[in-house]
């Protein structure tokens, strides 16, 4: 009885291993996607200031600061200056972003010149419930890839083969508490990429 037991129990651990080191078919058929690379003529959006109201971090379409992963001309940059180095902002999308099929994750490129802070993403899941989700905190200088899990945002559809589609709004930056006196500091993002699967089979 002891030897049927260490008999299954090196099974599992082989069957454990095999799925560890080799992809599931899952994550090979994911279709990849970029939602937005701020490229072209693509203009600033909606900004919401939740602090003062007179000063507020300025937000523009930057050619010089790009990821160096990319091929890319664009980022959107949020400068925060002196005046406005502790005021949270919202960038919100004109026009929602719409995710299709069933969203597994979404990828940022990502660059900060400060230590502290966070970046959310705010997303409305198919029974019209807005989401903010964490980005990043923002404890690194330079450039960073993020990638964050979609998985337990709901996606279902009400009807059957409805196809509802999520929708990506836009963000939430919220500064450090404290920042050095006199010193300004950068935050950009540049492409933003989607990885999904179909939600149906398809039937041929």
């Amino acid at each position: 009885m002891y030897k049927s037991k260490k008999k299954w129990l090196l099974l599992g651990f082989l069957s454990l291993s095999f799925f560890s080191l080799y992809p599931r078919p899952i994550d090979i058929n994911l279709e990849r996607k970029v939602l937005q690379n701020f490229e072209g003529e693509y203009k600033i959006e909606k900004i919401i200031s939740k602090g003062n109201l007179e000063v507020f971090p300025e937000v523009s379409v930057s050619r010089l600061l790009t990821s160096p992963e990319l091929i890319s001309e664009n980022s959107l940059l949020v400068r925060y200056t002196e005046e406005s180095r502790f005021q949270p902002l919202e960038y919100i999308f004109n026009e929602p972003i719409l995710l299709q099929d069933f969203v597994t994750r979404m990828e940022f490129h990502v660059y900060s010149s400060s230590n502290a802070g966070e970046i959310y993403f705010l997303i409305q899941d198919s029974f019209l419930e807005t989401h903010k989700l964490l980005l990043t905190r923002i404890n690194f200088s330079g450039w960073k890839k993020v990638d964050v899990s979609l998985i337990k945002i709901n996606q279902n559809d009400i009807i059957f083969n409805e196809n509802r589609k999520i929708k990506f709004l836009g963000f939430l930056f919220i500064p450090p508490s404290k920042s050095e006196s006199g010193r300004e500091f950068l935050i950009a993002i540049d492409d933003i990429i989607s990885y999904s699967l179909p939600k149906y089979k398809s039937i041929p």
